[in-house]
């Protein structure tokens, strides 16, 4: 393309006897421009989708130790009556795992909400990439059981007899 302008460039200066008085553009020119304002925009978009992830699963981590400590006498009794570290460490995760999904597919139909508000009080019209709505609730299940891990593991690790004592 920038073969062609250059060409028609020189065709339009000889047939003005010379005189370089025009200008022409090719948008390859301004391609760039626009190639690197949009890898701008996308690696920012990374970015606060990675922070976002993060606050997410440091909030389920939270949440899932706030519980761990408020049951900790229920998770003493399931294991002096014969409870396995594993059993304990499945009923916490599962319980994560829930949360983070029900997170997950609340984000989804936020995001739906607000594509059909802008549709109903905007000219803009976001393209939606099914892709996104498939890996999206399973990135999001999967942070919340990593983060729900330590906690978990914390509550399965409990000696019965501390855990009882505890009020």
């Amino acid at each position: 393309m920038t073969d062609v302008a250059g060409s028609l460039h020189s065709a339009l200066v000889a047939s003005h006897g010379g005189s370089n008085d025009v200008v022409v553009d090719s948008v390859g020119a301004e391609n760039g421009t626009s190639d690197n304002t949009l890898s701008l925009l996308t690696m920012m978009t990374i970015g606060v989708a990675v922070i976002a992830f993060l606050v997410g699963g440091i909030g389920i981590m939270n949440v899932m130790l706030v519980s761990v400590a408020e049951r900790i006498q229920e998770v003493g009794l399931r294991k002096a009556i014969g409870a396995s570290n594993r059993q304990i460490l499945d009923q916490f995760i599962t319980e994560a795992y829930v949360l983070s999904g029900i997170g997950a597919v609340l984000g989804i139909a936020l995001a739906l909400a607000t594509i059909g508000f802008l549709h109903l009080f905007t000219s803009l019209r976001p393209v939606i990439v099914w892709q996104a709505f498939l890996i999206t609730p399973i990135v999001a299940v999967a942070t919340g059981v990593i983060f729900g891990t330590f906690p978990a593991a914390k509550a399965a690790r409990r000696d019965p007899i501390d855990a009882l004592r505890q009020r």
